[in-house]
């Protein structure tokens, strides 16, 4: 609203909502003159344009509760798949290598045991063609048990990242519910006559007037 200093004429505008029911005393930068504002009664248009921009901010706060509510479905589907599918297939598979990768060092251990007392010239190409193998095995599961570990921490970390993105989307749930909530109760939403102001308070009034205590 429009405000003016009744002594030197000194002008400048303020938010409705900085001004109570009672009024608000003003200081004039100008002059010091010490002055009384009250809210303006609100007009019709003044009223239907806020129930209009309540009622548009309800339906916006409906519109991210359902982009909430299917990102919140698809986050916890793909929590249920990586915790209860892909992390214990994972940690299967590890396993098996880990039983594969022991029994193929126990084998070099003892190929390489039964060489030291060999004396036979073809046993000791066969174990020495066992040991080659065996290496090659425990090399092979070595890796594949590394890549593993890799593919089972990503898959955890993904778990976090969808657990954090369910509770992101339920904020926004519970949020846009309790815009909802307090619009749907205001009497700007119920009366066509009430108004509930919903605009953000406007500082820049302290540029031209300052309140006073």
């Amino acid at each position: 609203m429009d405000i003016k200093c009744p002594k030197c004429g000194k002008s400048g505008r303020i938010a409705d909502s900085s001004i109570p029911a009672e009024g608000r005393n003003l200081k004039c930068p100008e002059c010091a003159q010490i002055f009384t504002v009250t809210r303006q009664a609100p007009t019709q248009d003044a009223s239907d344009t806020q129930k209009s921009k309540a009622l548009n901010m309800i339906e916006d706060a409906r519109d991210r509760i359902k982009r909430a509510e299917i990102g919140k479905a698809e986050a916890e589907c793909e929590i249920d798949k990586i915790l209860n599918t892909e992390i214990p297939q994972t940690k299967k598979h590890i396993n098996d290598c880990q039983i594969s990768l022991s029994k193929s060092q126990v084998q070099l251990e003892e190929a390489i045991l039964c060489l030291q007392t060999a004396n036979d010239l073809e046993t000791k190409k066969s174990l020495l063609r066992t040991i080659d193998i065996c290496k090659k095995n425990v090399a092979l599961l070595s890796d594949s048990k590394i890549k593993l570990d890799n593919v089972l921490l990503a898959q955890n970390q993904a778990l976090e990242t969808y657990k954090e993105t369910s509770i992101k989307y339920t904020s926004v749930i519970s949020a846009s519910t309790e815009t909802i909530n307090r619009l749907s109760n205001a009497s700007i939403v119920n009366s066509n006559i009430g108004v509930t102001d919903i605009s953000t308070p406007d500082d820049s009034v302290k540029k031209k007037l300052e309140a006073t205590p």
